[in-house]
């Protein structure tokens, strides 16, 4: 059954969808979650114009035309804030840049920049000490602890709100991610969309 889901009802135990409804004894929750460029201020002034995101088909389509052509000038890619799908990926996508950009020869006229409101690379601590030993040997910059605050489009900058600015000619970008409407609607998570979960089980923490 392929239906949209408008409502979770804890209480009843029961599932409400645009044609019908369903009861349940046990419900698995798997509506993962979308990236919210609007939830950044000033994004959307230049979306897919300058500024990219990959986590979607089209998002990814219309970086690799931007990027078939880019010749010169500085990329930065960006991690709005936490949590966000797939940690290891803003990553992968800087490294395959500096490949790219390489192969196409043109590798010492474009700067990669990469701009985490983490400590470092990566979220484990000796895997982010190699990756970013690999960034360094790779000439990729590495901006930790920036907590992004605003993207000012039209003079290409994204700026922390403790007032640091890094420029862009490109900027990759991994807004806001939160989840499913319905989770929020419903009132089985926190205002992101996101379920508490027991650790070990996988359990919704209700008291929470």
């Amino acid at each position: 059954m392929v239906d949209t889901i408008v409502k979770i009802d804890k209480e009843q135990k029961r599932v409400e969808t645009a044609t019908g409804q369903y009861d349940y004894d046990w419900l698995v929750i798997d509506t993962g979650c979308d990236i919210v460029p609007t939830e950044i201020d000033g994004m959307m002034d230049g979306w897919r114009k300058d500024i990219f995101d990959f986590y979607t088909l089209e998002g990814a389509v219309e970086l690799r035309k931007k990027l078939k052509y880019f010749d010169s000038g500085k990329v930065v890619l960006n991690i709005a804030e936490l949590p966000y799908k797939c940690p290891i990926a803003p990553l992968e996508l800087v490294f395959m840049a500096d490949w790219f950009f390489t192969v196409n020869g043109v590798r010492d006229k474009v700067e990669i920049e990469f701009v985490t409101p983490l400590d470092n690379v990566f979220t484990k601590p000796v895997a982010a000490q190699i990756l970013a030993q690999f960034a360094a040997k790779k000439n990729i910059k590495v901006t930790p602890l920036f907590d992004l605050a605003q993207v000012n489009a039209k003079e290409k900058t994204i700026e922390s709100h403790k007032g640091e600015k890094v420029g862009y000619d490109l900027l990759v970008a991994i807004p806001t991610n939160m989840g499913d409407k319905t989770i929020i609607d419903s009132e089985l998570g926190d205002p992101l969309g996101f379920i508490p979960t027991d650790n070990h089980t996988l359990k919704k923490i209700w008291n929470r």
